[in-house]
């Protein structure tokens, strides 16, 4: 870290970060951050004389990277009833998150240059802190257009769900992956098999178990097909060498299968979102369908400390929320039949926050948290060291938490659209208290203040060579 000494300053910084402790080189500093324009220009000794335009006080707070979340649904365009760019990047700057990357599943889905080209040019005047997209990889021939035009990188679903989306043939993987290889971009992939999903389904039905939320969820917990889908999605990278990142590795066998890839020096990564290490079985039970597909992961003896080791060992190389909103009369028809509605639930706004909780017990590193939640995505992103980090010259992309502060979550004052939360009525160690964009201030006390169009879109950088 570089001091600025006494007099070497400007006379005046455009944002001033004081009294905080900082996260810088691997610990905690106390230090004062001074801003120019969009970046950071000092570190300052606490108490340094200097003035500036704004001062953010961070006195008894942590000074953490902005989160980049690598797995966001904006439901924009088509489901915008559910959230919509200008709600969802509200809740992420009330979350302490800088950075989103938006989902092809919308209607029309992006997987074609004019639908990428609209969505941008959409969400160019609506977003409130930086996003990008990764696009649908399900046409050879628009592969290579959508990343001459910017596209963030890709996504493919081998889970049945839009079949304008869904790509269940290993043949026609192992093309698609060929093509997006050529790009250099990540190509993330909810990995999964839907006959063994339907055939787990089909077999909890004849022993009599409900059609509801619990038995979804059930089933969704098993193994079985998590780890067969990602056993074909390593074996066609490793023939392809395309980037792959799996999304949803929670499932122990794809865990150790991950971890021996990286071990061999292959272009793999992997995330977990919230939903599979937060929730339990009792919330199921006691509050419905509010956490589906979540619940029973943890019920099993090691599946929540494997999860966990990876996020500190660095298997894992991201936490995401799968921000994933739903009107609650939708999400609760699946107490009816779970497999006809939809799941999912919004996490953007009190996902720092139950992560602090966390660390705060002892089952999370802060050191794994900064990484998983930052340095990770924006390595994987192309975008290190502009964002991720709190370093000389990089993006001002940080957030202020009283990492001390014990509240319960309530629904007030939630930017979501849906306008419900999963975590109403936990009481969780940690809130957000300021997010910082570029050196701008964009949410202070819980109030959002950038306007629609503050953010701005992020294109990953290619992997050298392609």
């Amino acid at each position: 870290m570089t001091w600025c000494a006494d007099g070497d300053a400007p006379v005046t910084y455009d944002l001033l970060v004081r009294g905080g402790r900082a996260w810088l080189d691997g610990r905690l500093q106390a230090v004062d951050i001074a801003v120019e324009g969009e970046r950071i220009v000092a570190f300052l000794r606490p108490g340094t004389p200097a003035r500036s335009r704004e001062t953010l006080d961070a006195a008894g707070r942590l000074v953490l990277p902005g989160m980049i979340d690598m797995h966001v649904h904006t439901r924009d365009p088509g489901q915008t009833h559910k959230e919509e760019f200008l709600t969802a990047t509200q809740a992420a700057a009330a979350g302490g998150v800088t950075t989103i990357v938006d989902m092809p599943s919308v209607d029309p889905p992006t997987h074609t240059l004019e639908a990428f080209l609209a969505k941008r040019e959409h969400a160019a005047t609506r977003c409130v802190v930086d996003w990008g997209h990764f696009v649908a990889a399900t046409d050879p021939v628009e592969i290579p257009r959508m990343a001459a035009a910017g596209a963030t990188g890709y996504k493919l679903y081998q889970v049945r769900g839009d079949p304008r989306l869904c790509v269940e043939s290993a043949a026609r993987l192992l093309e698609l992956f060929a093509v997006v290889a050529a790009t250099g971009r990540l190509c993330v992939v909810h990995p999964g098999s839907p006959e063994l999903f339907e055939a787990l389904s089909a077999a909890a039905w004849a022993r009599g178990a409900p059609r509801d939320h619990v038995t979804l969820c059930r089933v969704a917990a098993d193994e079985l097909p998590w780890r067969v889908g990602a056993a074909v999605c390593l074996a066609l990278q490793e023939r392809t060498g395309v980037r792959l990142h799996l999304a949803h590795c929670h499932a122990v066998g794809v865990l150790a299968m991950l971890r021996a890839a990286k071990a061999a020096g292959r272009a793999v990564s992997g995330e977990c979102d919230l939903r599979f290490f937060q929730f339990r079985a009792r919330d199921l039970h006691e509050r419905g369908p509010l956490f589906t597909p979540g619940g029973f992961v943890l019920e099993e003896p090691g599946r929540g400390e494997a999860i966990w080791a990876a996020f500190e060992d660095g298997t894992l190389d991201a936490i995401t929320t799968d921000h994933a909103p739903h009107l609650r009369a939708e999400v609760e028809r699946q107490r009816q039949d779970a497999w006809s509605a939809p799941w999912g639930n919004p996490q953007l706004e009190h996902a720092v926050p139950a992560l602090l909780t966390d660390v705060a017990s002892g089952r999370l590193s802060l050191a794994a948290f900064v990484r998983a939640t930052s340095e990770g995505p924006a390595r994987l992103l192309g975008l290190y060291p502009e964002k991720g980090v709190l370093r000389l010259g990089s993006h001002a992309d940080l957030m202020v938490v009283d990492a001390a502060a014990r509240w319960t979550i309530g629904r007030e004052r939630l930017y979501t659209k849906c306008g419900w939360t999963p975590y109403e009525g936990r009481t969780v160690t940690g809130r957000v208290e300021a997010t910082v964009l570029r050196g701008r201030v964009i949410m202070r006390g819980g109030e959002v203040t950038a306007p629609p169009g503050t953010g701005r879109y992020i294109a990953a950088v290619p992997a050298p060579g392609a």
